[in-house]
C-alpha cells in the first residue's frame, strides 16, 4: 500500500472514523473494557502519522507525560492533549501495518491515560 490515497482509503474502510480535512482522519477504537481511544491519523504524500491523546495539558505537566512514557513512541501535543505519537511511511505499508499501528499506539495512550488516573475523557 504505497500510496497516500491507498492508505487513505484503507483506513476509512475499515475503520470507525470521522474526516476533518483533506488529510486528517479522527479515528475511534473502542476496547471489550467498555473504554475507547481516539486516534488522529494525517496521511500525506509519503508518511502517515498517528496520534492517540491521553491527557489534557491543563490536567499535568509537561514533565508528568514525558515521565509516564515508557513507550518506544514519541509525546506531542494535539489541540489541548498531550498525545502519544508514531510515525510510518509509506512507501512500504501494508494494511497489518496499519492496524497494528492504530491498535498499538491507541492501547498505549489509553494505558497512560489509567496509569494517570484519569478517566475515560476521549
Amino acid at each position: 500500500m504505497a500510496s497516500q490515497s491507498e492508505t487513505f482509503n484503507f483506513i476509512t474502510s475499515n475503520f470507525q472514523c470521522e474526516k476533518l480535512s483533506e488529510n486528517l482522519l479522527k479515528v475511534v477504537i473502542s476496547w471489550n473494557d467498555g473504554r475507547s481511544q481516539l486516534v488522529f491519523a494525517t496521511v500525506k504524500a509519503d508518511v502517515m502519522q498517528i496520534a492517540s491523546p491521553f491527557a489534557k495539558t491543563s490536567a499535568i505537566t509537561a514533565e508528568q507525560a514525558l515521565n509516564v512514557n515508557n513507550t518506544a513512541f514519541g509525546i506531542g501535543i494535539v489541540a489541548e492533549w498531550f498525545a502519544l505519537q508514531h510515525v510510518v511511511p509509506l512507501p512500504d505499508l501494508d494494511a497489518s501495518e496499519i492496524d497494528i499501528a492504530f491498535n498499538t499506539v491507541g492501547e498505549l495512550a489509553d494505558e497512560l491515560e489509567k496509569s494517570l488516573g484519569l478517566g475515560d475523557n476521549l
